[in-house]
């Protein structure tokens, strides 16, 4: 029977959307290609499918999934443990002939159904910590009583089981260190931007958008990591002051429709566009004006927006909402210059983010409040 070098565990493969899965798909063809044997299973809304890649090294398992409402948490719950008994159990036989399992945060608590498999076949486990779970859980309700603690004390039990975990920023590193992880046991291992620019996506994109006013894209999964409040009372704030922009949201979120809904009630306009396939990406990315990013302050660490790779790749001036503890804002000041193509507002500052809008925006006569 056939033996596996890697064989990648993860959520929504595309066409579906997910980053996780966009990226596991990039690695594992890239491991194809250097000769290895892969399989690489994730979650589709489709049909289950099987696939061979080019290099004929390569092999993908699409399993047929139900989308969850992400409204619901109850539904959310369901979705991940129907999730990953799929993903497991129905690859067993994969799993076992495998010299290395990799795994990410998504779906939430997979290490629970892997790490009991890994004593038991022997082999060697990489954990990708996209995001953490059940900390983001926490953290969105701003929960840190005994129940909060056990599970992630638990949770760091079973983390300590991986042979190796890889960290998207040295903010994950950070959290992992306040739990009693040695730098020595972690590998930073930085996602890019998931669609290569070029001059034509540059030069086109403006021609088939034709902007007539600048343009502010939020493109992502606007979740419930990510501030929402300070943008929407912002940009009302800068409207007063006759600030003259568009607003497009490239999403299907709850959240991005919540967003968009919060807008047009405080009469400002903005459009709400659904996701795009990444075939398309890098031209919207590139027409741009300002790429906006927003994280909420308690979630620094636990959720890297992976957005941010392809905003900065793209060229265009970053607006963030966040906490200076994110690799978000390490990565973007990196890139760009502070007060000239890179702003940054704390979560709350409104007044800040409206100022901003309104002097670049608008007319330069001072703020109405």
């Amino acid at each position: 029977m056939k033996k596996y070098d890697r064989v990648y565990l993860v959520d929504w493969l595309p066409p579906d959307f997910g980053a996780t899965g966009q990226y596991a798909l990039k690695f594992a063809i890239i491991d194809g290609e250097a000769g290895l044997n892969v399989m690489l299973v994730g979650l589709t809304s489709s049909d289950s499918t099987v696939e061979y890649d080019d290099s004929g090294n390569l092999e993908i398992r699409r399993i047929k999934s139900f989308l969850p409402r992400k409204e619901s948490n109850l539904s959310r719950l369901v979705w991940a443990i129907i999730s990953n008994f799929s993903l497991v159990l129905l690859n067993l036989t994969v799993i076992a002939r495998s010299r290395e399992v990799i795994i990410t945060g998504s779906p939430p608590f997979l290490l629970f159904f892997v790490v009991p498999f890994k004593k038991l076949f022997g082999f060697e486990l990489r954990y990708r910590l996209t995001d953490f779970y059940p900390e983001v859980i926490f953290a969105g309700s701003n929960n840190t009583g005994l129940i909060a603690r056990f599970s992630i004390y638990v949770t760091n039990v079973f983390r300590r089981a991986a042979d190796v975990i890889e960290v998207l920023g040295e903010d994950q590193s950070k959290r992992l260190q306040a739990y009693g992880f040695n730098t020595s046991e972690l590998v930073l291992r930085r996602d890019d931007s998931p669609v290569e620019f070029n001059e034509q996506a540059d030069v086109t994109s403006n021609k088939v958008l034709n902007h007539e006013r600048p343009v502010i894209l939020y493109s992502g999964n606007w979740g419930v990591a990510h501030d929402t409040d300070t943008f929407v009372d912002g940009c009302y704030k800068a409207s007063l002051n006759n600030a003259d922009f568009d607003i497009r949201i490239q999403s299907a979120s709850p959240i991005a429709h919540k967003v968009h809904t919060m807008l047009g009630e405080k009469g400002v306009k903005s459009l709400i566009l659904g996701n795009l396939p990444l075939s398309e990406l890098a031209r919207s990315l590139a027409s741009a004006d300002l790429h906006l990013i927003t994280l909420k302050s308690e979630f620094w660490g636990y959720v890297m927006p992976s957005k941010v790779y392809a905003c900065i790749e793209s060229g265009r001036p970053i607006l963030y909402i966040g906490p200076k503890d994110s690799d978000v804002y390490l990565l973007c000041s990196n890139s760009r210059i502070l007060g000239q193509d890179f702003f940054h507002f704390n979560c709350g500052d409104s007044q800040g983010v409206a100022r901003f809008l309104a002097l670049r925006y608008g007319s330069k006569k001072g703020l109405q409040t």
